[in-house]
């Protein structure tokens, strides 16, 4: 088993970030060949406290927006791409309530569940 992985972060101000991230994996199978699944995504983000700077509006301070892009295929001959957008809200520097709305696309030999969807979780980190 072999990858090659990349990742990137561009904070551009602040407020505002671009992440990103590679990956490109293979494996000799003994009855399928070589697979070689890979995929990327791109994530920018903005935070709402740029455009409230001298309030102290915490629904406005605390609140970041975000959108992503990412594509995966498999190896095995189904291919995902999904676009999101959603926010992140920070209770505390550890703890955040994400939302996001998906739409997915996938071609290939397995449908991966429904098509669009809301996605909502509370997020803690240490």
């Amino acid at each position: 088993w072999s990858a090659i992985v990349g990742d990137a972060a561009l904070h551009v101000s602040p407020y505002f970030e671009v992440k990103g991230e590679y990956i490109n994996t293979w494996w000799q199978t003994s009855n399928m060949g070589t697979l070689a699944p890979r995929g990327w995504w791109i994530q920018p983000s903005f935070k709402l406290a740029a455009l409230n700077q001298n309030l102290n509006l915490p629904l406005i301070n605390n609140l970041e927006l975000v959108s992503r892009f990412d594509w995966v295929d498999d190896g095995l001959g189904t291919r995902t791409q999904r676009e999101t957008v959603g926010y992140v809200y920070y209770l505390t520097n550890t703890l955040w309530f994400e939302g996001d709305y998906e739409w997915l696309h996938t071609r290939g030999h397995v449908h991966a569940g429904p098509s669009n969807k809301w996605v909502f979780q509370l997020s803690y980190g240490f």
